[in-house]
């Protein structure tokens, strides 16, 4: 495909679903468009749940299989960034990129249909709902999109980078995530007799405190470990003693041997807490997401793919989450970061991204696969 052609396919179908946002599992339209472009060019595919879309091409003769994955959802932001193709829905919108991903991937399914014949195996394009949920990966596995794949590849926007760069470097490039949940109850009272009840308050209070030791004391100080407490709800009125206290908050690590480790250590600090204020806990904690580790020989696949089109870049370990990291638990991958450009980060309510960058992207993609059906990790 002509590169001017290519690069107003992907922008075109990028900015349609820029103003089309929609969340988690409610991907309706963004998959109906999904599967119109795929039908289009007769490109096989079939549905996973109500929104996934699993295509497949496969090349003139046998050979590996090759997997490549964008991610569809959208966030529950309001968009502020004025662009004349800003989001259209209140309160949703492609904050993260995932719009720019879905259309890229859509554009390299373009141009390996056009060389299918030339492929020495498969290449199957899997369009992720729900990402953001960081659950909806282990679904689309459960389904089987890794039976027999070889490698998996995958992209994402990048605004730390500048445009025309991309960082595919090896080793663990996201970090691994958790979520937990905490109640403590204790005993309501008056607030001036203190003594007659059991306050919750300076118990929770001591319990975020006590579970920021966890990453000063019992982690190496060479590992990255972040326990954030997100919410905290006590508390009925001024002079009421809380009786019961909510919080919740997230962990994000980096070495994969702390998966099991971090979850224990929150339950022993926090159950002392409890004991020593006389309150009781109910915690419910789940490592769902482990570390995002690029593959090294298919790190060295994607820096060939990228060469002459992309300027090679390092980029620290990324410290969010991705449920990719359940495709390259299975089979070595990589996740390439794609230099994008801007003034704000992904999540951002004023985000925006370089689109000069997204046929580039479309070809990495490609490419990838390409250059792994041909080679492998030679």
């Amino acid at each position: 495909m002509e590169e001017q052609m290519l690069r107003d396919y992907v922008v075109g179908l990028r900015r349609a679903f820029h103003q089309e946002p929609e969340l988690g599992l409610k991907e309706f339209e963004t998959s109906r468009r999904v599967q119109e472009e795929l039908s289009a060019r007769s490109i096989p595919f079939h549905m996973v749940g109500e929104t996934g879309v699993v295509a497949e091409i496969s090349g003139g003769r046998p050979g590996p299989t090759v997997l490549l994955r964008a991610d569809m959802d959208a966030l529950p932001i309001q968009e502020a960034t004025g662009l004349p193709f800003a989001s259209r829905v209140p309160g949703v919108m492609h904050a993260c990129g995932h719009d720019a991903h879905t259309a890229m991937l859509l554009g390299a399914a373009a141009l390996l249909w056009e060389e299918r014949e030339a492929l020495p195996g498969r290449v199957r394009l899997v369009f992720e709902p729900a990402e953001e949920f960081a659950g909806a990966g282990r679904a689309l596995l459960e389904a089987g999109i890794l039976d027999g794949v070889d490698t998996a590849f995958a992209v994402h926007v990048a605004p730390n980078l500048p445009c025309g760069a991309v960082s595919v470097q090896p080793g663990v490039r996201m970090s691994g995530c958790g979520f937990f949940s905490l109640t403590v109850r204790g005993k309501s009272g008056h607030g001036s007799a203190p003594h007659e009840g059991i306050d919750v308050i300076p118990a929770a209070c001591a319990m975020v405190s006590a579970l920021q030791t966890v990453v000063s004391r019992e982690v190496s100080p060479r590992d990255f470990v972040v326990i954030t407490v997100g919410t905290f709800h006590a508390g009925t009125a001024a002079n009421i003693l809380a009786g019961e206290a909510k919080l919740t908050g997230t962990i994000r690590y980096q070495n994969p041997a702390l998966k099991e480790m971090l979850p224990a250590a929150l339950e022993r600090v926090l159950r002392g807490t409890a004991e020593a204020f006389r309150v009781t806990i109910d915690l419910k904690c789940g490592m769902g997401l482990s570390p995002v580790v690029n593959d090294a020989a298919c790190s060295a696949v994607a820096e060939r793919a990228a060469a002459g089109l992309l300027e090679a870049a390092e980029l620290p370990m990324g410290t969010g989450s991705d449920d990719f990291s359940y495709y390259t638990q299975r089979v070595p991958g990589v996740y390439a970061f794609l230099g994008t450009g801007g003034d704000h980060p992904i999540h951002h309510e004023c985000f925006t991204l370089d689109e000069d960058a997204l046929a580039p992207g479309s070809r990495l993609y490609a490419r990838y696969a390409e250059e792994y059906l041909r080679g492998g990790c030679l």
